[in-house]
């Protein structure tokens, strides 16, 4: 155990993923705060903000009665990244997404979704819906029953996003801890005492206020604090197979298809154009019991143990034991196996997609989904005490709204009152429309 405090803080951000680097950058606006971001690794953005399909969705397919939230965060955040991208010149190859159905049932979704994206902002412009006849004739490569074309799906780098969020917000006075693994978090009536694990030994630091924003990790280091005790946490990693370059599907947008179940919150495998020129296929979901199983399962029986008992038990059995649950689990590993296998799910919507341009393997990451005794959980849980909060189960399309998160984040904490003595006006600082989301905070 540490012996003395290593710091003090005011504000101490757990997670320098793209959501804790976005709070961070707001957060460093304002003059006068001490604040420090965590992370286990030592740079940025090293798990899922880095490790994913890297497209800014418009939210067409976001139902907003069922996630509200992650509808109006996706909404209000494309123009912010847009005007981020376009000040620091960063990735920003708007490429669109077409999302197919193979069936009638799936022909169904697609009529949803142009509801689904007037009711979340998208203007008309933005889309369009095909039928059959129309799909054939415009993309006659392609077999599907419908399309929905999203325009507006820009192709982007999160990583490097989130990587300079964190140079930005250093150079304003945030101080970034890389290699702590936060180990241990205990509140009194000042604060919050939190210790972290580092290649130099246990360290101890002291803050005013403490953001658990570990993604995979968070509902476990809520557990800690006896918090979000109700629910359970699986794993699911999403693999990538590389597309040979002298495979030419015709188009230059994504290739999305309708979920076989959309009772679970997992999208079929996509032809993917990154905005580097790189195509891939994928992602599946493939359950696994280790945060960094790359490859393979992760299965031992340390890892088991700790995946059973990481959150509430009761969750995952009766998830577990679900039919369709595990006939999806069935077809999802084999396309991790099986570079052909995910090849042939996608030959449905693409014939030309053969064998013989399928290549090595590609990107692969990891998501953490919460469960609880109704299945899986829709939307981000927030728990709070009085010097800390937590969000868990912050998945797709969580990279896309992290702006407009962070803002309610930093909001919500100075609406109630935290943080207002030991701040002055925000900075006047570029991108223009960041710092007009800054400003707006807290009043």
């Amino acid at each position: 155990m540490a012996e003395s405090v290593h710091r003090e803080l005011d504000v101490a951000i757990a997670g320098a993923g793209i959501l804790g680097t976005s709070v961070a950058y707001l957060i460093s606006r304002f003059a006068g705060l001490r604040v420090g971001i965590f992370d286990r690794e030592g740079m940025a953005a090293r798990h899922a903000s880095s490790r994913n399909t890297g497209v800014i969705h418009r939210p067409f397919y976001i139902d907003p009665s069922r996630k509200p939230f992650f509808a109006e965060a996706s909404s209000r955040s494309y123009g912010l990244w847009e005007s981020f991208a376009r000040e620091f010149s960063m990735p920003w190859h708007q490429n669109g997404t077409l999302e197919v159905a193979g069936d009638s049932r799936g022909a169904v979704s697609i009529r949803k979704y142009a509801e689904y994206a007037v009711k979340n902002g998208m203007s008309e412009k933005e889309f369009v819906v095909l039928e059959r006849d129309d799909l054939r004739k415009e993309y006659p490569q392609i077999n599907a029953s419908a399309g929905f074309l999203s325009r507006t799906d820009t192709a982007v780098d999160y990583g490097m996003f989130a990587s300079k969020l964190l140079e930005l917000s250093q150079k304003r006075g945030v101080r970034f801890y890389g290699n702590h693994t936060i180990t241990s978090v205990t509140e009194d009536r000042d604060g919050v005492l939190f210790t972290t694990r580092t290649r130099e030994g246990v360290k101890l630091f002291r803050t005013g206020f403490f953001m658990n924003l570990t993604g995979t990790g968070s509902l476990k280091l809520a557990n800690t604090m006896g918090l979000a005790m109700d629910y359970g946490l699986l794993l699911f990693r999403g693999d990538y197979w590389r597309i040979d370059e002298s495979y030419s599907p015709g188009f230059g947008f994504n290739l999305y298809t309708v979920p076989r179940y959309p009772g679970f919150p997992f999208l079929d495998p996509h032809f993917i154009n990154r905005w580097n020129g790189i195509r891939e296929i994928g992602p599946n979901a493939s359950l696994i019991l280790q945060d960094r199983a790359y490859s393979g399962s992760g299965l031992n029986l340390h890892n088991l143990m700790d995946a059973l008992y990481n959150g509430d038990i009761n969750s995952k059995f009766r998830l577990l034991a679900n039919p369709e649950f595990l006939r999806m689990l069935e077809t999802e590993w084999e396309s991790s196996r099986n570079r052909f296998a995910m090849a042939g799910r996608l030959r449905r919507y693409l014939p030309s997609l053969s064998n013989s341009y399928i290549g090595e393997r590609g990107l692969g990451g990891i998501r953490g989904s919460v469960v609880d005794l109704n299945g899986f959980v829709p939307e981000a849980l927030e728990f709070r005490t009085e010097h800390t909060m937590h969000i868990v189960n912050y998945n797709s399309p969580g990279a896309t709204g992290s702006p407009y998160v962070a803002y309610s984040i930093l909001d919500r904490i100075f609406r109630n009152g935290y943080l207002w003595k030991k701040t002055v006006k925000p900075l006047n600082l570029t991108p223009v429309r960041w710092e007009e989301l800054a400003s707006g905070i807290g009043e």
